[in-house]
């Protein structure tokens, strides 16, 4: 187990340095993939809530019916995404901290794993809500306690998720309060990205109730589809600098995880090497073998 004695300060600067000239690759893709699960929700519910306005039979009730479980099912798919692509964007953020090449599909990545990504997000949600019966404060503590676990992952897929799990509460033993110094550091940069949006909202909504005495029925419809038009693009908006945000400090959380697991890194890595061996070996053994039966067979009569 890694005691980590570095400063916030210094898991700033290095993600910093790993984002330097990739900030605006890192923001597309954060962007692209935190948005569209977060949107798409939104025009599910639109699409439902304008069918609702045209039943008038039964038979349009037993559309609207089937609409809202084929949207229910589009949701869950989404939200199914959603939690395997957070996988992806860490593991997008951790090959940047590495030094190696990234592009906008890196992150897709998670899908090649999705069975043992979903277990480990799985036992992650089971074990901190099973926390948090208790108190509010030790689901907190069980969250950072189980952090380094798709670290763990990616450093070894083919290790058991319950064993990642296991190994994150070996390593964060000490460091808890670190990782949460850490996130908390970046407090400042949250009111600086979203103070403004809520006073641009704000100004918004005084000017959309303002004119809450023209509303009639034969417009409501209207300025409802206009309000949900207004939300997505809001959100568009909202998104881009929460996605830059989320980028750098998934880039300082990559960097702790390199301080806080190395020695797991490190036996990863004579494994690498000890399996880069064995395979070299096997194959010089091969051609002795074929090199001997060459031999014997030019030597028999």
């Amino acid at each position: 187990m890694t005691k980590v004695e570095t400063p916030s300060k210094e898991f700033r600067r290095r993600a910093r340095v790993a984002l330097e000239g990739k900030w605006k690759e890192g923001i597309k893709a954060y962007y692209l993939y935190t948005a569209i699960p977060v949107l798409l929700p939104f025009l599910t519910f639109f699409i439902f809530a304008k069918s609702m306005l045209y039943i008038e039979t039964e038979s349009g009730a037993i559309v609207a019916t089937s609409l809202a479980i084929f949207l229910n099912i589009v949701f869950l798919v989404l939200l199914f995404a959603a939690l395997i692509l957070s996988y992806g964007l860490r593991f997008y953020t951790r090959e940047l901290s590495l030094g190696r090449e990234v592009h906008l599909k890196t992150p897709l990545t998670a899908f090649h794993y999705v069975g043992e990504v979903f277990l480990l997000k799985l036992l992650q949600g089971v074990f901190i809500y099973l926390w948090s019966w208790l108190f509010f404060f030790p689901g907190i503590i069980a969250f950072y306690r189980y952090r380094m676990a798709p670290y763990l992952l990616m450093n070894n897929p083919k290790k058991a998720e319950i064993q990642c799990i296991r190994d994150s509460k070996k390593f964060m033993k000490g460091n808890k309060w670190k990782l949460f110094s850490l996130d908390l550091s970046f407090i400042g940069w949250w009111f600086l990205t979203v103070i403004p949006i809520y006073i641009v909202f704000g100004i918004v909504f005084a000017i959309t109730t303002g004119f809450q005495e023209d509303i009639t029925e034969g417009n409501m419809f209207y300025l409802v589809e206009a309000s949900v038009f207004g939300a997505i693009i809001f959100l568009m908006l909202i998104m881009i600098p929460i996605s830059a945000l989320t980028l750098y400090m998934r880039a300082a959380e990559a960097e702790f995880a390199k301080e806080a697991i190395q020695e797991e890194e490190d036996f990863n890595d004579i494994l690498v090497k000890a399996e880069a061996y064995d395979k070299l070996m096997e194959e010089k053994l091969k051609k002795e073998e074929v090199k001997y039966r060459s031999t014997k067979t030019k030597l028999m009569p």
